[in-house]
């Protein structure tokens, strides 16, 4: 080989060396915390929500259901309708047709027991 080539050959060798080394300095970047502008929000949901249902022209409503209403909503466990104040107003309401029907019974109980004379 001639010596214009050991030196080439040389060369490559120590670029290929020159790959594997760390660099004695390693390049850091300062860390710059960058802060955004805070912005508040002023939002009157009452005052939001009086525009938009006066935009489609309905008004807020705040009427307690019907039991027939409550009913329909609560009518199967997969209902998404139905809260625990419309069972227990459900519950209440039933109780209460269960008393009015006792005292139904008992009062007919009374005129089955004794019957009103028709003929004089």
């Amino acid at each position: 080989m001639t010596m214009m080539m050991k030196l080439f050959v040389l060369a490559v060798m120590a670029a290929d060396a020159q790959a594997f080394v760390v660099p004695a300095m390693i390049p850091t970047r300062c860390a710059v915390a960058a802060t955004l502008p805070t912005v508040k929000m002023q939002w009157n949901f009452k005052e939001a929500m009086a525009g938009f249902t006066s935009l489609f022209g309905q008004k807020p409503s705040a009427t307690v259901p019907t039991a027939a209403e409550v009913e329909e909503y609560c009518r199967d466990q997969e209902s998404t309708g139905c809260d625990l104040e419309m069972i227990d107003r459900l519950m209440a309401e039933r109780k209460q047709t269960k008393t009015n029907v006792e005292k139904s019974r008992a009062a007919l109980g009374d005129v089955v027991d004794n019957p009103p004379s028709w003929t004089s």
